[in-house]
């Protein structure tokens, strides 16, 4: 039973990365919010809060989660601020925000994930946060008067997208992790017959 663990590298390059990602989310944040979109703004800055919780926790600012899950998830929300705004956006960036959730979860702390678990987990994460959008959008429509909220048939058809690119990005990750995890044991083959 393998962990995802491997995927975190505490590298200085790393970590600068990782960190000049989370400078482009905080971007996405503040423009969201200067651009009156309050729930994107409210999504950037739970990814980038989601980011930055193990090196707050660990005290190390080099302690961070892998450039390259960083760049998946910072991808719609810094797309989105420059005007690249679909419907499968709004979904990528839930779904990247629970990949992100599911490896810092199995990287920094006991609880270890196969590869096959973590697909569920960011496909029933990824639902549960497009449900959360969902009545976020019906608060604003209701108490900010916006009109953000689709027909209910539409409602369905994008919870039923939210769930299947949920699926794609868990996928997409489990492919990521199984070459990462190969590499590594490429190495460690190579160094035990030298």
């Amino acid at each position: 039973m393998s962990s995802l663990a491997g995927v975190i590298d505490d590298e200085r390059v790393n970590a600068a990365l990782s960190w000049g990602i989370v400078g482009l989310v905080a971007f996405a944040a503040v423009e969201s919010l200067l651009g009156d979109e309050l729930l994107w703004a409210g999504l950037a800055t739970a990814t980038g809060a989601v980011a930055v919780l193990p090196p707050l926790r660990a005290g190390n600012a080099r302690t961070m989660v892998s450039w390259e899950v960083l760049a998946l998830t910072a991808v719609p929300l810094v797309g989105r601020s420059l005007g690249v705004v679909t419907q499968v956006a709004t979904y990528l960036a839930v779904a990247t925000l629970s990949l992100l959730i599911a490896v810092e979860i199995d990287s920094f702390s006991s609880a270890a994930m196969t590869p096959r678990f973590a697909v569920g987990f960011v496909v029933v994460t990824t639902m549960a946060v497009a449900s959360l959008w969902t009545i976020a959008q019906y608060v604003a429509d209701a108490l900010l008067g916006t009109s953000s909220l689709p027909g209910q048939t539409r409602l369905m058809w994008d919870l039923i997208l939210a769930t299947a690119v949920g699926l794609g990005a868990g996928l997409l990750f489990e492919l990521y992790f199984r070459r990462y995890v190969r590499s590594e044991a490429d190495e460690f083959s190579d160094g035990d017959t030298a």
